[in-house]
């Protein structure tokens, strides 16, 4: 589907906010599920304090989010603007740009967090029970970077061209991934929160490669040639003064997620850190819709915005807000209505006793089945 199929400045407008903010939201969704999913194979199988561990690098994932985010948004809001103008050669070098951005910005985290392991974890909190699983947990994950911010940059540039359900699958390919290499890694080979980790990266290697196929391959209203790679410092510029406001977001929440660890570490041990990586992962399914209808009307602000319809991008607004508030709204009865079912999802015992008893079913379906075979004809 080509920008010109999209009436931005036309169209029906709600059904279009519709149209891509919830493809934005889920891809958020998918986004901090690596996480989560993690949580809860760790939390079921491998005990308090391996969640502990995992769940004091919880500020760690915020980071990564922040610099990606920045240079995504940013770059796919120029992006737009630059299409509503019908320059073409700026939408390619706003790609190139944001590109570079991501890549140089997520290099450079990854440097920082493996020169300074051990001093980053104790500022997130990490008691003596779960610091092994942590270190383990967060020098894989740290690895990542790079691909964690290479998927959502794919998937905002294929969204913002018009294609809002394939930009959401390049995060969903690496959300399925994750889910079944949890269960592979965790269950089946026992490696831990080293096999929730290992997941988390092969999700995110290939929704990396499946966005830049998908980039690359003439899927999306980007062209690629090796002129739009080269650094311009003001559109850099403005693709980070676009973004920047993602980028604080994501690192209050980060810094939220670290102050309490830090102190449930020190007063509440493994368990009340268990209980907020709990907490926390439900807030984020509260909190990425209305994030993801903010990512998901950019493309019809960029547009107007930049062919000048200005009372569209205010009626844009508007409904997104009432819309934001609406669906944030339901999210957050469901919370209080049914807490215990939500909560049961993440913690040990529902989902470890009922694999516990089918394996034991099978096995003395197994040992059966070798006793008859023995018996005389």
């Amino acid at each position: 589907m080509n920008n010109t199929q999209v009436d931005y400045r036309n169209g029906p407008l709600f059904p279009m906010i519709l149209r891509f903010s919830i493809p934005a939201a889920v891809s958020l969704l998918i986004t901090a599920v690596y996480n989560i999913v993690d949580r809860m194979f760790v939390g079921n199988f491998n005990g308090t304090s391996a969640l502990a561990g995992l769940s004091v690098c919880f500020p760690l994932s915020y980071m990564m989010m922040a610099f990606g985010l920045m240079c995504s948004a940013g770059g796919s809001t120029c992006f737009s603007l630059f299409s509503g103008q019908g320059d073409t050669k700026r939408m390619n070098r706003a790609f190139g740009n944001a590109f570079v951005l991501v890549c140089g910005f997520e290099l450079l985290l990854t440097v920082f967090l493996l020169a300074l392991t051990d001093p980053l974890l104790q500022l997130f909190g990490v008691t003596e029970t779960a610091c092994p699983y942590a270190v383990v947990y967060y020098r894989i994950v740290a690895l990542g970077c790079l691909f964690q911010g290479l998927s959502q940059l794919f998937c905002d540039f294929v969204r913002v061209s018009g294609k809002p359900i394939l930009g959401m699958c390049v995060t969903g390919t690496g959300a399925v991934t994750n889910i079944l290499l949890d269960a592979l890694f965790i269950i089946v080979f026992d490696w831990g929160v080293a096999g929730a980790a290992a997941a988390t990266v092969t999700g995110q290697i290939l929704s990396a490669l499946f966005g830049a196929f998908l980039v690359l391959g003439g899927h999306s209203q980007v062209k690629v040639s090796r002129d739009i790679f080269r650094p311009r410092k003001r559109l850099s510029a403005n693709i980070l003064s676009c973004g920047f406001a993602f980028w604080v977001a994501q690192m209050a929440m980060g810094f939220i997620s670290l102050v309490y660890n830090s102190q449930l570490g020190r007063y509440g041990g493994d368990i009340a850190i268990s209980v907020y990586a709990v907490i926390s992962s439900i807030m984020t399914f509260v909190i990425m819709p209305a994030s993801g209808i903010s990512q998901g009307i950019q493309p019809i602000l960029g547009n107007n915005y930049g062919s000048g319809s200005y009372k569209r991008v205010m009626q844009t607004f508007r409904l997104a807000t009432a819309l934001s508030v609406g669906v944030t709204c339901v999210i957050w009865l469901a919370v209080l209505i049914f807490p215990r079912q939500i909560n049961g999802i993440f913690f040990v015992q529902p989902i470890s006793d009922l694999l516990a008893t089918v394996l034991s079913v099978v096995l003395v379906w197994q040992e059966q089945r070798r006793m008859y075979a023995k018996l005389p004809a």
